[in-house]
Formats: structure tokens, C-alpha cells, sequence
């Protein structure tokens, strides 16, 4: 009664032991978090701003580029929003990367108090 079966692995154990379950298995939850915080709100953004959605509102219609039309060719405030956001943009970023640089000195100068601020 007893016969030789040959010993098959199932397609999951061989999967198991191939470079892509690894993959999967290390990179899985770096791109599941990239696709629910990066890759869902801005094709989000993009389905929105082609209707005519409000906040309160249960309806949405698909209006096309009369958004971007409207924008660009009635609103006078669109060059001063652009030159808003290029103004933050800049500064905060200066800021940012100047107070980085000053904290990166201050960890590698020979001050009091340094190993606990290296340790935060």
C-alpha cells in the first residue's frame, strides 16, 4: 500500500524560498504606506479638482477643466497664491535647513549638556 510519492512542494513553499517573498516581506509595508499616504490622496486630489465636489455635499459632478479655466482665466488672486506659496516655500526652507545646520554644529562642538542632545 505504501508507494513512492515523489516529494512536491506546493507553489507557496516555493514561493517562500524565491528573492520576491523577501522582497514583498521587507519592502511590503513601505509600499503599502506609499500607496495609503502618498499615492491615495493625490489621485484623490486629481479626481476632485475635475468636480465640482463641496464639503457639505452628498452629490459630485464631473465638471472637466472648467476648475482650471475658471482659475487661470477669471481670478485675479492665482498670481499672488503662486507667488504666496514660492514665498513660503523658500523661507521655510531656508529656515529649516539653517536651523539644521546650526544643530549639526552645536552636536559636533565641544559644549556642555552635548551627549544628552546627541542622545535625543
Amino acid at each position: 500500500m505504501t508507494e513512492d510519492i515523489p516529494n512536491k512542494k506546493s507553489a507557496f513553499q516555493r514561493f517562500r524560498k524565491s528573492p520576491t517573498f523577501y522582497f514583498l516581506c521587507f519592502c511590503g509595508l513601505s509600499i503599502v504606506g506609499y500607496a495609503v499616504f502618498y499615492a491615495y490622496p493625490f489621485f484623490r486630489t486629481l479626481y476632485l479638482s475635475f468636480t465640482d465636489k463641496k464639503v457639505t455635499a452628498e452629490t459630485v459632478n464631473f465638471v472637466g477643466f472648467d476648475n482650471f479655466v475658471k482659475i487661470f482665466k477669471f481670478e485675479n488672486l492665482m498670481p499672488k497664491a503662486l507667488l504666496n506659496s514660492f514665498v513660503f516655500a523658500f523661507f521655510s526652507g531656508l529656515v529649516s535647513l539653517t536651523l539644521a545646520l546650526i544643530a549639526a554644529l552645536l552636536l559636533n562642538s565641544k559644549v556642555r549638556g552635548v551627549g544628552f542632545f546627541r542622545v535625543v
